[in-house]
């Protein structure tokens, strides 16, 4: 059985523009440009209960993204006595950037049994699972990941009319050029116990749902991220980064094409 509980703060912004000037009825330019911008701060809380293990598993992420997307797009058209043309060129970026994911994992020997007759809400009974001082540090991740994405492109139509005899028509051609560059970023760093890390008690605090799932299920206090995070920034020997780990899934999903 796992109980979470989440927190969101998302935000969007975006603007846009276009522009146009006619000379006059064969000459035109025009402009068009467009931002938006998205952000999202999550909060998870989680309790996971292993009756068979006879363990409780608390575990709390914290992560903030943004994403950016911008595109510019200039033109024009042109009609000539012997020569029609039209053209543009465009440049797109996007970005998403997550500057921190942090997420910290307590375990806690709490016996628990779960009733599953009520498949919506099973029934929960354990004596000891909000005794914050039982639960031992198990493990810290952080990690952060910048991706984007860049295009420009270009393109040009040419018309040329012509006459043969009693027919006309027009010659086309043209050309289009795209350049495109993708890359992605990753840091992610696992960390275990090295040292006697204080117990969850100590690092409590932030928000608390007092009536979660309409006071069918009781919670404790989760781990004060910012009070976590500047212990282990003080006490770097307690803690052992997990390398072969780290090697492996940032070699995996970095990339630059």
């Amino acid at each position: 059985l796992e109980l979470r509980d989440y927190q969101l703060t998302r935000t969007r912004s975006s603007a846009s523009t276009t522009l146009d000037y006619r000379f006059n009825k064969n000459n035109e330019i025009y402009f068009r440009g467009m931002y938006n911008r998205f952000t999202d701060r999550e909060w998870r809380r989680l309790y996971a209960f292993a009756p068979e293990d006879g363990t409780v598993e608390r575990e709390l992420k914290d992560r903030f993204e943004e994403q950016v997307i911008s595109s510019f797009n200039l033109g024009g058209k042109h009609i000539f006595p012997k020569l029609r043309i039209d053209y543009e060129a465009a440049y797109s970026y996007a970005f998403q950037d997550t500057p921190y994911d942090y997420s910290v994992n307590f375990a806690a020997d709490a016996p628990s049994t779960v009733d599953f007759r009520n498949a919506d809400f099973p029934t929960l009974s354990s004596a000891t699972y909000l005794n914050n001082a039982l639960y031992e540090f198990d493990q810290f991740e952080e990690g952060s990941t910048f991706a984007k994405d860049e295009n420009i492109t270009a393109k040009v139509n040419i018309a040329l009319p012509y006459f043969i005899g009693s027919s006309k028509g027009e010659l086309k051609f043209g050309g289009k050029m795209r350049m495109k560059q993708k890359s992605y970023e990753i840091e992610q760093n696992v960390y275990e116990a090295m040292g006697n890390v204080p117990t969850l008690n100590v690092f409590e605090g932030g928000l608390l749902d007092d009536n979660y799932l309409g006071g069918r299920y009781e919670l404790a206090r989760a781990v004060n991220m910012p009070t976590f995070v500047d212990y282990f920034n003080s006490n770097p020997a307690q803690f052992e980064l997990q390398i072969e780990d780290k090697a492996i899934d940032e070699a995996l999903e970095s990339y630059d094409a």
